[in-house]
């Protein structure tokens, strides 16, 4: 008990600490209107600006002359620019403060130069993030209506609080790299039946998935870190896998679970260690993963006959041709991750 908690105070925050985008809005200097588009140059950067279409961030940071507010609404199919050229300087568009403006909007293109999505974002049935954006800020995608399933870049590092609560997403590829995810981010998705969560992430807000009440597979990162009611009122998880060597402390993330039929799957040798730890000893069912010492290779799936094809968090498929990048092969005894 004692080893778990002086390992969860090692855990050492400062990189990601340092590496966290400032604040855009202070101290900005003066914006302008180009098109149908209100930009604000972003201090500190190489002539990069914010999209602020009606952003109130507009009417009160703004320092100096500023042009009136474009009254433009933006209906059905939008794309933003990646650039704008502006008595004679070209600026790229990494930023976008969304506000009522796109209330209209069906459908949205995001260039490759955003790095940054704030506001509050139009109620979309489906949505593709770029490959470059680094985070998605709290409340911008939520009470929406996605449906599809969501596949957020390698490149983000953060998703705000409430970022995609109460939404119907079912599936969600979270990719390696993502560091934090705020305090409710994808909480009262019904549709949701599997999460994921890749081993970079440091932070876990609170109620990060609460109520998701459909849930049935969950995935814990490697960090052995407290979490507080990450998965509360979720009574359908019927399996945890934990990455962790060291058994996380996860204070009432669980307590909605049936923890006589739930099985929780961990890493090989660690099984009694989970058995005797705090929360985890209530389980009935721990098991330990059969993967592991996974070589990573580049092997096509029409190569592979006769095996069992695994997806990385131990499911198993039946269908070889629809193994995927990241799932398992066991042929012949050998584990192959799947690198294509």
């Amino acid at each position: 008990m004692m080893s778990c908690i002086m390992c969860v105070a090692k855990v050492d925050w400062s990189e990601w600490e340092n590496s966290k985008p400032s604040d855009p809005y202070s101290d900005c200097p003066p914006a302008f209107n180009f098109g149908k588009y209100s930009y604000m140059p972003i201090p500190g950067s190489e002539n990069e600006v914010c999209l602020i279409n009606g952003s109130l961030y507009f009417k009160i940071f703004t320092n100096g002359p500023t042009p009136d507010l474009l009254d433009t609404t933006f209906d059905g199919v939008v794309e933003i620019p990646e650039t704008v050229n502006y008595n004679g300087v070209e600026y790229t568009v990494a930023q976008i403060d969304f506000s009522v403006d796109f209330m209209n909007t069906t459908e949205l293109t995001f260039p490759s130069s955003i790095k940054s999505i704030g506001g509050t974002a139009p109620k979309l049935s489906e949505l593709t993030l770029p490959e470059g954006l680094q985070e998605i800020q709290s409340n911008s995608f939520s009470d929406n209506k996605l449906i599809s399933q969501l596949s957020p870049p390698s490149s983000l590092r953060l998703i705000g609080s409430d970022c995609f609560s109460k939404n119907e997403i079912s599936r969600i590829e979270f990719a390696e790299g993502l560091m934090e995810i705020g305090a409710n981010s994808f909480s009262d998705n019904p549709n949701l039946i599997e999460a994921l969560l890749p081993n970079s992430l440091l932070r876990i807000g609170e109620n990060c998935f609460g109520n998701c009440g459909n849930l049935q597979t969950v995935q814990l990162p490697r960090w052995s870190i407290s979490n507080y009611q990450l998965f509360n009122g979720c009574p359908s998880i019927t399996k945890i896998i934990c990455s962790a060597k060291i058994p996380p402390m996860v204070y009432e993330s669980f307590d909605a679970v049936n923890k006589d039929l739930c099985v929780i799957v961990v890493p090989k040798g660690c099984a009694e260690e989970y058995r005797n730890a705090f929360f985890w000893k209530d389980f009935k069912n721990i098991v330990e993963s059969e993967l592991s010492n996974i070589e990573t290779v580049d092997l096509p799936t029409s190569a592979i006959t006769d095996s069992e094809v695994y997806k990385i968090n131990g499911i198993k498929i039946n269908d070889i041709e629809s193994a995927e990048k990241g799932d398992i092969i066991i042929s012949g005894g050998k584990k192959i991750k799947i690198a294509k």
